[in-house]
Formats: structure tokens, sequence, C-alpha cells
């Protein structure tokens, strides 16, 4: 009996380590995230990862580059975190070894260039993990909370006094910024029909944009469109904003673009935690090759 009863108990405790999950491994809702791959629209292929933020559930972290490499700035923030997906973002600069733009990482100056011509979306990442995104060709960011006047309009590019308190705002509110192309805006298109032809972008690659609106019902809808057909930025940017509004019914506050240049860094996860090696296939997963990184997770 006593055999029997060990032999029971050294089973259960074989069986539950082979079978547990590491806590690194990656689980979500997946009511929150519904995750399409190669959907058919107008003769065009793509893939994407629709995220609901009701209830703050799903939430965004960026890393920039600085002391720490992205890889291991990453692997601590991501250990016991239930990732969902993440993607290089920023542009970078000649040599590609630093950022091109304007970057905060958590209040900390990581670039303090601000691009005056091209690159239009402010992206802020909030402490809470939540996404907005100005218009900086509009001049007129609003911020709350630390001190700030919630009427103000700010016009970072041709204010030196606004932009440092910008930069002031962003070190009490541990806020995290970068600059990207602005692809549309308040629900219509924001870069220029002519932009494959004159862009820094215009050589036909890969795409991948970051969609934020509204769907029918109301639901505030964070989108992930991966595109690998290649196109210049203008032609891609189009067809992917038109299928977001027409077939996923969501009205679009916001549209950028996740640069795939030099880096490519993408990774989604399913809700099990498992890698969706569909979408990820061409490009590169591993988060050590890259120079910045946009991470969603679920918490």
């Amino acid at each position: 009996m006593k055999l029997t009863l060990a032999f029971i108990f050294f089973f259960n405790l074989f069986f539950s380590i082979k079978t547990e999950k590491p806590s690194t491994i990656s689980t979500y809702d997946p009511n929150y995230v519904e995750i399409r791959y190669d959907q058919p629209y107008k003769n065009d292929y793509y893939d994407f990862i629709v995220m609901r933020r009701e209830g703050n559930k799903v939430k965004a972290k960026y890393f920039a580059q600085n002391y720490l490499n992205i890889g291991n700035k990453y692997r601590n923030f991501a250990s016991g975190k239930n990732v969902i997906l993440y993607a290089a973002a920023g542009y970078l600069g000649d040599g590609y070894n630093n950022l091109k733009n304007f970057t905060i990482e958590n209040g900390v100056v990581i670039q303090e260039k601000l691009d005056n011509s091209k690159f239009d979306a402010l992206v802020i990442i909030y402490a809470t993990g939540g996404i907005a995104v100005s218009n900086l060709r509009n001049g007129d960011l609003k911020l709350q909370g630390s001190g700030a006047d919630p009427s103000r309009k700010l016009d970072l590019r041709n204010d030196a006094f606004d932009k440092q308190f910008f930069i002031d705002w962003c070190k009490k509110e541990s806020a995290t910024v970068f600059q990207t192309h602005l692809l549309a805006f308040n629900n219509q298109l924001s870069i220029p029909s002519d932009a494959d032809v004159k862009a820094i972008n215009k050589d036909p690659r890969e795409r991948r944009f970051l969609i934020v609106g509204k769907d029918k019902a109301g639901i505030l809808k964070h989108v992930v469109i991966n595109r690998r057909e290649t196109s210049g930025l203008r032609a891609g940017a189009e067809k992917c904003f038109d299928y977001v509004k027409n077939y996923l019914g969501i009205t679009v506050s916001f549209m950028i673009n996740l640069d795939t240049g030099a880096q490519n860094v993408f990774n989604v996860y399913n809700s099990d935690g498992t890698v969706n090696s569909d979408i990820t296939k061409g490009s590169e997963s591993s988060v050590d090759k890259s120079y910045n990184l946009l991470v969603y997770y679920y918490e």
C-alpha cells in the first residue's frame, strides 16, 4: 500500500512538472484579441490583430534604444506578462545604430531632435498603457495632469517653450514618446498622394500599420495590420485604411506607420501562448535585432 501511494505521488509530481507552462508563456482572454491571417479584400490579402481597449485590459509599452539593449529590456518587462504582440516601430538614423526622430522613454529623453517636416505623428504612450497621437502639423497638442492647463494648445515644432514644457510633462508622467509617419487622422488619409514618389520610404516593401478607432458599437480598438505584399508607403496605407474602414467597420482616429525598414521585427502570440507563425512568416522575430519595440500585452 505504501509503495502504491508513493508511486502515485511521484507520478503526479512528474506529470505536473512536465505539463506546467513556464511563467513567460503568454496567455490572454481571446475575447479581447482577434487574430486573422491572409484575409482577402479587393484582390489583396491582409493579416490583422484587432485588440479591444475596453476595461483597460489591453495595454501598450514602447522600448527605445538606451543604455540597455532592447532585448534585455523587453525580457525583463515581459517575464510573467501576457504579451500579445511586439513590433519594431520607430525609424532609425544614419548607420542604423540610433533613433532618427524625437524619442522619450519613461520620461527620459533619448533623442531630442524633433523632425519638422516629414514625420507628423507624435505618438504618446502613457504609463497606464494607453496610446494617443497628435498631429504635429496642427500644433494643437493638449495635455492633462502634472500642472498642464488642459485648454492650452502646444505647438512643439514652432515654439521652444512649448516643447520644453512637453518634455517636463513627460518626465512627471513617465510618458514615452516617438515620432513616425502619420498616415490618417480623423478618419481621413493624411499622407500626400505623391508620397511614393517623394517620401524617404518610397521603395516597395512589406508594410505594417497601427490603426486606432471605434467600431459601430463605439468600442475603441487598436488594429495592427500586416501586409506582406510589397508596396510604396502611400499605396499600402491607402489599401489598409480602406480595408479597416470598410471591412472591419472602424472609424479611424489615427493611423501610423510601424517601420519595417532595417528592423522588420514582428511577433504575434495566440491566446494559448504559442507563436502565430503564419502571420510572422518572413519577419524577424528576435527582439535582439530591434532598436525600438512597440509591445501590446494583456493585464
